[in-house]
């Protein structure tokens, strides 16, 4: 399960949960079938109209928003640790602009291994957070 850690977000999903209600599937990408205009309506079609949607909005690529709260999350890790027992600012990923594990200081490495760990918990594989945070 990943957290939701912000009320904007939860109000978001909330959202999108009570559009889905009243639909056939409770899924917010539509049931395979004609859609109004009569075309037929399946995954492959519903995301070519989205990607024909999101492009000129500026937002095509939205697997990267995956990237940025894992990014987030990471960094609101490591302020809140080193904030509890340094009383300093944590860092962002190297990814994100921040410090990779060789720019750290060794009790940074304790940090950093800690808050992966923690989103290990959530995202379940070593290999993905490396390529979203570095290593």
């Amino acid at each position: 399960m990943i957290p939701i850690p912000s009320v904007y977000q939860r109000n978001l999903l909330e959202q999108a949960k009570e559009l889905a209600k009243d639909t056939p599937m409770k899924s917010l990408i539509p049931a395979y079938g004609p859609d109004p205009d009569g075309k037929r309506r399946d995954y492959k079609n519903h995301l070519k109209t989205y990607k024909a949607e999101t492009k000129p909005a500026g937002c095509s690529h939205t697997h990267g928003l995956r990237h940025g709260a894992i990014q987030r999350m990471y960094e609101e890790g490591t302020y809140r640790r080193t904030a509890e027992r340094h009383g300093q600012p944590g860092w962002k990923c190297g990814v994100a602009g921040g410090f990779f594990s060789n720019d750290l200081e060794s009790w940074q490495h304790d940090i950093d291994r800690e808050v992966r760990r923690d989103l290990m918990g959530h995202i379940g594989m070593y290999d993905v957070i490396a390529i979203y945070l570095g290593r």
